[in-house]
């Protein structure tokens, strides 16, 4: 009980973060650039929301990486600090789906499943094999490398006319190759450690239900692949 409520509290301080980053970044780029007071206040919200949560990924991503990795080659987890974690990830998600409006379905559905997923961490040990709590970790720090791509479709509507905008247009270049190399290496190690969980006879409806949600994740994936590409 009192590590649940621990938890919890650290959930609340993450999200109270995240969102106060929503605020300065807001308040700053409304100071300074003038083609985000141009946008629509949803556009403007969709900035703010992406270059906030490529900033976050960032931070994950060099903070955290060698934390994390040592979890995943030794197969010992401390649970506390992956949901510390987790909730700071997810905060972002949750925030956008109550503050930015017009989101794009995909996104929604997106959000929603990191939601979602956030509340399976809260309840299970991933030190557990029966459950996909492994998976679910390598998934999450491979995709905290794109940041990139949030920074792109952030910046792409602060692009401003009669001039070159190099930085907008080599972050769209290098953010498809990260996103693109990222999400290879993070579906092969899926598919493999699935087919390993069912060769021995450890596959159950907890990674059934990890497969189902994972669905949507990857075909989000691939329609922003995609557009980035095109």
């Amino acid at each position: 009980k009192k590590t649940f409520i621990k938890y919890m509290f650290n959930y609340i301080i993450n999200a109270f973060i995240v969102f106060m980053f929503y605020l300065f970044t807001y308040i700053f780029l409304e100071d300074y650039n003038i083609t985000f007071r141009r946008l629509e206040l949803n556009k403007r919200l969709y900035v703010v929301k992406n270059l906030v949560k490529s900033f976050n990924l960032g931070y994950i991503s060099i903070v955290y990486t060698n934390t994390l990795v040592n979890y995943i080659m030794n197969n010992k987890y401390d649970m506390l600090v992956i949901r510390d974690i987790a909730s700071f990830y997810v905060s972002n998600d949750i925030i956008a789906l109550i503050v930015v409006p017009n989101l794009p379905m995909t996104t929604k559905i997106h959000h929603s499943i990191t939601s979602l997923l956030l509340g399976y961490t809260i309840m299970v040990d991933y030190n557990d094999v029966s459950n996909p709590g492994k998976l679910l970790l390598i998934y999450t720090l491979l995709s905290c490398y794109s940041f990139l791509v949030n920074f792109y479709l952030g910046i792409r509507f602060l692009e401003q006319k009669n001039t070159e905008n190099k930085l907008i247009k080599y972050s769209r270049v290098t953010s498809f190759y990260t996103y693109a190399t990222c999400c290879i290496v993070n579906w092969t190690i899926q598919c493999l450690v699935m087919l390993y969980r069912i060769i021995n006879l450890q596959y159950n409806l907890h990674y059934l239900a990890y497969t189902g949600l994972l669905y949507f994740i990857v075909k989000d994936d691939l329609i922003l692949m995609s557009w980035l590409k095109n």
